[in-house]
């Protein structure tokens, strides 16, 4: 079951709805049976199948794709998404049912390829000639005003289906930073552009109108403009938008942030943010050229811990150059301020980052980048990787020495909110982290409704 709606298909409906074109939804993360999805084409009669692919799992998007031109043989196929971004002309020549491709914002290229225009002048879109030969008409240029974009408003989505009763909000684009481990600049590119505060909040109380207080940002690199969030909030506060929890769940970046701003986003309403620490010293920090000191990343967590922020830290274990000592800071630093969460996994080399060329040139794959990609979770909790500075073993013991700490800290940081109920508050904070809740929890609807009317309840002791 999916937590939220898919803010990028929501974007691409809109511009669609807008230009007076029809069209209609279906997320298969619902569990639809193939079955389910062909009715649904046999009823819509569409003249062209949209699919949004990332990298992980895209096996699961071509099989499914041949499946669906096996039936619907004269039906065109137009891919969009991070994986086509990524990977580009070799997406086409290893899917060979995919038609179109749309690379990078995919707005106005599917607009403009549903009205029928010349392919050969849509910017941003890979076709195929008479001879099968695959084309690509360049890369489209990075819309800079988006307020001129509408928001997604989900006509055709079955919103109130999705584990999270939130609506997302993308307020920016772009990532100028150069992580090693990240390919995102690839699919947003490196220049950073932003919505106004104004269509950001007109956003919002669209949603809030029709029932909805929870908006998490979804931004890559919300706070990378100081003076915009500050300004967000001064008009936010005036907005007269009463008892709505606002969230930065993909991280902000601690150098980005001071004491003030957080200050004033807790004021206004914002009560969780995560970070994406990475790693636990200078040493890495550099390694993996994130940008930032150790200082700037502790002065972040001691003031969002103290200003009562929830917070949620994200780091990266295997990382080449990290060692078991270096691995041993991030532990550390994990459990240096109460923070609400942490989470660990092994690093990931995507295609076209940084660390996937290394890993490739050098022959340190230990695990396909084909099976990893296609696999589920149980694979991707292994290291997939060699390293030289810490053995697979090693990588290993390392993310069952996380696991435990993951566990900890949730359960000390219910432990503190029900601490007024003693020996039975304990209890309950062990009850509450245990794998059997949280697995009731993604998948039943009615646990999930009883359960988020608790957590919520602990979070305002």
């Amino acid at each position: 079951m999916p937590y939220d709606v898919p803010t990028g298909l929501g974007y691409v409906a809109e511009a669609l709805y807008t230009a007076s074109i029809e069209y209609d939804v279906i997320d298969t993360y619902f569990g639809y049976t193939f079955g389910e999805v062909r009715d649904k084409i046999k009823e819509f009669k569409p003249d062209l199948l949209g699919i949004s692919m990332f990298t992980h799992q895209y096996r699961v998007g071509y099989d499914f794709l041949r499946a669906i031109k096996k039936d619907f043989p004269e039906l065109k196929v137009v891919a969009g998404g991070p994986h086509i971004s990524t990977l580009r002309v070799k997406v086409l020549e290893e899917c060979e049912v995919i038609d179109y491709a749309i690379v990078l914002e995919g707005e106005e290229a599917m607009v403009e390829l549903c009205r029928g225009d010349d392919l050969a002048k849509i910017d941003g879109l890979l076709y195929r000639d008479a001879k099968g030969k695959v084309l690509y008409t360049g890369n489209r240029a990075f819309k800079k005003d988006l307020d001129s974009i509408p928001f997604p408003r989900y006509e055709k989505f079955e919103v109130s289906r999705y584990i999270e009763k939130r609506i997302p909000i993308i307020s920016s684009r772009g990532c100028p930073y150069s992580c090693t481990f990240c390919p995102v600049p690839l699919t947003i590119g490196k220049k950073f552009r932003f919505r106004s505060p104004q269509y950001v909040i007109e956003e919002i109380k669209y949603w809030y109108e029709r029932g909805y207080k929870l908006f998490p940002f979804f931004d890559d690199n919300f706070t990378l403009d100081i003076d915009r969030v500050f300004k967000f909030c001064d008009l936010f506060a005036r907005s007269g938008l009463e008892g709505v929890s606002l969230s930065c769940p993909n991280g902000v970046r601690a150098d980005r942030v001071n004491r003030k701003l957080l200050a004033r986003m807790k004021e206004v309403g914002f009560n969780e943010l995560s970070y994406g620490v990475e790693v636990g010293n200078e040493k890495m920090l550099e390694l993996i050229k994130k940008g930032e000191s150790m200082k700037c990343i502790d002065a972040a967590i001691k003031d969002s811990c103290e200003l009562g922020f929830l917070v949620k830290l994200f780091f990266l274990i295997g990382s080449p150059g990290e060692t078991p000592a270096d691995f041993e800071d991030s532990l550390k630093l994990a459990e240096k301020y109460p923070v609400f969460s942490v989470g660990f996994g092994h690093v990931l080399p995507f295609p076209g980052s940084e660390l996937y060329e290394y890993v490739e040139k050098n022959g340190l794959f230990v695990i396909d980048p084909e099976e990893y990609l296609n696999s589920g979770s149980s694979v991707i909790n292994e290291p997939v990787f060699k390293s030289p500075e810490m053995t697979v073993a090693q990588r290993k013991e390392a993310f069952v020495k996380s696991r435990e700490l993951q566990t900890k800290i949730l359960r000390n940081y219910y432990r503190y909110r029900l601490r007024r109920f003693g020996y039975c508050g304990k209890i309950f904070a062990r009850l509450f982290v245990s794998d059997t809740i949280l697995k009731l929890y993604r998948n039943n609807q009615y646990v999930r409704k009883s359960l988020g009317i608790v957590k919520d309840y602990i979070k305002s002791l």
